[in-house]
């Protein structure tokens, strides 16, 4: 009986480690291929996680990746302000890990324990870390889960839009009518409609990025003492002249809650 015990240990053993080499060999294609595409982070440790702490991975070949991030907390030593940055990518066996330098000071590094790979998320235990003089400066660990970005709306979002928020909204919008103009060069135009004109605001700088569905913006008014905004939403669709935004927000007593807004194409 003992020995009958022990054979059904060592199967179940067997079958458990055969689950996830198949989920990670999907039909005899490596990690590296499975991985191949964009993907935005959904989860860390089971917690929806807000728009303004997402980011995007478009892994492009078995050694590089192109990331996006723009986060609220940055600083000084690191704006994480970085749209479309080349990084270096390498894989052994269940260990993928990612690294790129925003300037010659810092070096941002992410590695993955790849738990399961599907077509339409992976998840994997995440260590990021950030180096400054090649000594941490700071680091987080938690439990990812990345979902595949459905489209990628970088190109449709060009052009004039004209909307207002539809929801609880934005940090920065009073919820009256205004224009957006997002530009080919990543700046982007914002006009106020003032006794019945529109008018250029003017600002010390405009800038924006859309990678996958999420668009981040940052800005700085004119005046004195101007400081840095930002402002992020992910894009729920683009179609036939109509765009619609969606963002998880936290407020200041923690509490989340989803904001939304619609605008119109203008000719």
């Amino acid at each position: 009986m003992k020995k009958i015990f022990t054979i059904i240990a060592l199967v179940a053993t067997v079958l458990a480690s055969c689950g996830k080499d198949e989920d990670n060999n999907d039909n005899g294609r490596s990690l590296a291929q499975q991985l191949q595409g964009k993907w935005m982070d959904a989860e860390h440790n089971g917690q929806p996680v807000p728009t303004n702490e997402k980011w995007v991975v478009t892994f492009t070949s078995d050694t590089t990746a192109i990331v996006s991030t723009s986060r609220a907390d940055f600083t000084e030593e690191s704006e994480m302000w970085d749209a479309y940055r080349t990084c270096g990518v390498s894989i052994d066996g269940d260990k993928v890990t990612l690294s790129y330098e925003p300037n010659k000071r810092l070096r941002v590094v992410f590695e993955y324990d790849v738990d399961t790979v599907t077509s339409s998320e992976f998840k994997a235990h995440s260590v990021q870390r950030i180096y400054r003089d090649n000594e941490v400066v700071a680091s987080r660990e938690m439990d990812a889960r990345y979902e595949k970005v459905p489209a990628d709306y970088r190109q449709d979002i060009i052009g004039v839009w004209e909307g207002r928020v539809t929801s609880e909204g934005s940090d920065h919008d009073d919820g009256e009518l205004h224009r957006w103009e997002y530009r080919e060069d990543a700046t982007y135009g914002y006009y106020d409609l003032v006794d019945g004109q529109w008018q250029l605001h003017e600002n010390v700088f405009n800038e924006y990025f859309v990678d996958g569905v999420l668009l981040c913006s940052r800005w700085k008014d004119t005046g004195e003492n101007d400081v840095e905004l930002r402002e992020w939403w992910e894009i729920a669709s683009i179609e036939n002249g109509q765009m619609n935004w969606t963002a998880l927000r936290h407020r200041e007593d923690g509490s989340a809650y989803t904001a939304t807004f619609s605008m119109t194409k203008i000719q």
